[in-house]
């Protein structure tokens, strides 16, 4: 049994998932027979299961062709490589040294190939595996469609247990309830046990999930407890009742409410009541011994508000003995008022005295002591009653929380400073939670990115299909990084798809701030600023100083200019740079630099004359300023041409034309798109600009100037 890991199988969290998703020892369900029917259908195979496993057994969800309801882990195929295999293929099970001897295939139903796919938790605990087996081997395996079919449709028994799972924050508000609870399937087996249940029961939830109560603790079986539960599931009544359980020494008051398959119970140790209430009469010794017990400040009153008892913490935040306000209106050494308004505040008792029931102090609560000392507090007032539910008095337990209130305050004016320089700083916040990759974010950051708040998905896989993928993967590179400790805080920049599809560059900073016991992340927040405008700066400037630096160094005139239109097509997917010259002499213009513009079409327009409807480049060059045609097909400058761009797939063009240092036209600089299209306004800072040729070029890289003369040769010339 190798390859079946039982420390994996008794896993206390992978039991405990389990028994959350209410599953352990649970009889076979609709739900799941229509998905192992549909498996057997789909993969041709004449049985399959659902089959989860704890730590000693394998039981069937649902089960199709044949019967084997329950089995132990070390028969069961499914629990095989359950903790490490998504997948599990035996082609022949026969021809197995693993499974030769086993009953399922040396006996009925005489498997020889299986196939199981893992029915795995979103916190990766796997289940078990809905599987499909067969009599027949199947030497060829299982083909990579059919596993991934047999993959979904596990991933769908896994949305059903979640569907129908209690939401998590029941779970959390079960664990956090002073009662004891657990939970009873119509089998009379547990399903779920609170902490507080583990400690009074002195037994843990893994020993008792999926077991029968009545086995688990057999003395059950002659206390009160056996009987009212099954009166509470046959007339569908809630039970309520007290007993002495002589194994716990205890005395428990219970609580059982049946449900639609199964019972609730709550439960509380009331030992302690049970014995107060003999010793209630001795009114003197028990409060002494109620008050020795604890360190916060307790006062107790008569059914008239008058003070019968105070501890000494009670005395040192009042100001006034025991024995000075013994028998005195509470209020006469109760001064109390809010914080925030100085209105006063009615006194807790007088509140429990009138209804009867437990209260407690709103925040800011401040409690002026004989001397004039303040204290902020914390405080609750419960009534004293008798057996027969008659009220005898109050007691009252408060705190002096003066110091955590400072804090609290302190926290709450750091938090606002902080959003104030958020907002200032016009950064984005986010907020991701590591373990359920849930993310919050606010109005800034979607609007980085074009969206309102409303159209952000909650979760981090928004995050990531807008982030460019050659960023991804480095940035949760650093995130790895910061969760060791090898960098103190994640600052990266990044690109990201804007709504209009354009990129952005974010400056994406964030650090861990709650991690779990054993150190794992839980939870990382982080800010995004947009970043877009200075990295475009910086690559103009990176453009600008390669240009001048070729210039200087004496670089030819067309490398420079290939260069450079190969560094603003970079810049401009999508786009295709063109440069071309101007042949004053002859009006007309002259072939450049156009590395990427077919050669047909570049020499169609060499020579073509200047004027007013010579496309956009000859129009640039005789108006001596940017013609942008958003559309080719439509736009009248182009009306001689316009078949010519057409052939060549050309359909927008965006010229500027280039001054020397005299004014005068040297040539354009033009941009192409294959599809119509307009300028944005990054592209009116940037792109589409009239150029200036610079002031003092070498001989080596001045533009090319028209001779005098009128010939066709071109020369350099050594002035602008």
């Amino acid at each position: 049994m190798d390859d079946v890991d039982p420390a994996s199988l008794s896993d206390p969290d992978r039991l405990a998932a389990l028994g959350r998703y209410g599953v352990l020892g649970s009889l076979s369900e609709e739900a799941f027979g229509r998905v192992a029917n549909l498996a057997a259908r789909l993969l041709d195979a004449p049985m399959a299961g659902v089959h989860f496993v704890n730590d000693h057994s394998r039981w069937a969800g649902a089960q199709v062709g044949h019967d084997a309801q329950q089995v132990a882990v070390d028969v069961s195929l499914s629990a095989r490589e359950l903790g490490t295999e998504e997948l599990f293929v035996v082609e022949d099970a026969a021809d197995d040294p693993r499974f030769q001897d086993n009953p399922l295939v040396a006996g009925g139903p005489a498997v020889r190939f299986y196939a199981g796919a893992a029915i795995t938790t979103p916190a990766g605990h796997a289940l078990g595996r809905l599987c499909v087996l067969d009599p027949t081997p199947r030497p060829e395996g299982l083909p990579e469609h059919d596993c991934q079919t047999l993959r979904e449709l596990a991933g769908v028994v896994m949305d059903e247990l979640a569907h129908r799972a209690q939401p998590r924050h029941r779970e959390e508000i079960l664990e956090s309830i002073t009662d004891a609870f657990y939970a009873l399937d119509d089998e009379w087996r547990f399903t779920y046990i609170n902490q507080q249940a583990e400690a009074l029961l002195e037994c843990s939830r893994e020993e008792m999930l999926g077991e029968v109560i009545w086995e688990v603790f057999p003395e059950t079986k002659e206390l009160p407890n056996y009987e009212e539960y099954h009166r509470a599931v046959e007339t569908g009544e809630p039970a309520h009742f007290e007993a002495y359980s002589p194994p716990f020494e205890a005395w428990f008051s219970v609580n059982a409410y049946p449900f639609d398959g199964g019972l609730s119970v709550y439960f509380n140790d009331v030992t302690a009541r049970k014995e107060r209430e003999h010793t209630l009469k001795e009114r003197e010794e028990y409060l002494s011994v109620t008050l020795s017990s604890i360190g916060d400040a307790v006062i107790a009153t008569d059914r008239d508000g008058r003070v019968t008892e105070m501890n000494a913490v009670a005395e040192r935040l009042t100001g006034w003995s025991h024995a000075d306000v013994e028998g005195r209106p509470l209020e006469d050494i109760f001064q109390i008022h809010n914080a925030k308004t100085g209105a006063p505040v009615e006194s807790p008792v007088q509140k429990v005295l009138r209804e009867g029931k437990t209260v407690g102090l709103a925040n800011h609560t401040v409690l002026t002591a004989r001397d004039g000392t303040e204290y902020q507090i914390a405080d609750s007032a419960a009534p004293i009653r008798t057996d027969e539910d008659d009220l005898l008095g109050v007691v009252m337990v408060f705190r002096d929380v003066t110091d955590e209130y400072e804090r609290r305050e302190a926290i709450k004016e750091q938090r606002e400073r902080l959003e104030m320089a958020l907002i200032g700083g016009g950064a984005g916040m986010w907020d991701w939670d590591m373990q359920t990759d849930d993310a919050v974010y606010d109005e800034r950051w979607a609007d980085i990115l074009g969206y309102s708040l409303d159209e952000v998905e909650s979760d981090n896989s928004f995050f990531e299909r807008h982030t460019h993928p050659d960023d991804l993967e480095r940035v949760y590179d650093d995130i790895d990084r910061h969760a060791r400790g090898e960098i103190p805080y994640l600052d990266q920049e990044i690109r990201m798809r804007h709504k209009d599809g354009s990129w952005r560059w974010v400056l994406d900073r964030g650090r861990i701030v709650e991690r779990a016991a054993d150190g794992t992340p839980l939870r990382m927040v982080g800010t995004h600023v947009d970043i877009t405008e200075r990295k475009e700066a910086e690559q103009r400037l990176r453009l600008q100083l390669d240009t001048l630096r070729q210039v200087a160094t004496g670089t030819p005139l067309r490398t420079t200019l290939r260069d450079l239109i190969a560094a603003i097509e970079a810049q401009c997917p999508g786009m295709i740079g063109s440069v071309l010259f101007c042949d004053r002499a002859q009006g007309r213009i002259q072939h450049g630099v156009a590395p990427h513009l077919p050669d047909a079409y570049n020499a169609a327009i060499d020579g073509v004359e200047i004027g007013p409807a010579a496309g956009s480049c000859g129009t640039a060059m005789h108006e001596r300023a940017p013609v942008i045609a958003e559309d080719i097909e439509s736009d009248p400058r182009w009306a001689d041409y316009r078949d010519l761009a057409r052939s060549h797939g050309l359909r927008a063009c965006w010229s500027v034309p280039i001054f020397d240092s005299n004014d005068e036209v040297l040539g354009t600089f033009a941009l192409y798109h294959e599809q119509p299209t307009a300028p944005t306004e990054k592209d009116g800072r940037s792109s589409i600009r009239p150029a200036r040729w610079p002031a003092s070029p070498s001989s080596a890289t001045a533009p090319p100037r028209r001779c005098a003369t009128g010939s066709n040769v071109w020369r350099r010339s050594t002035t602008p």
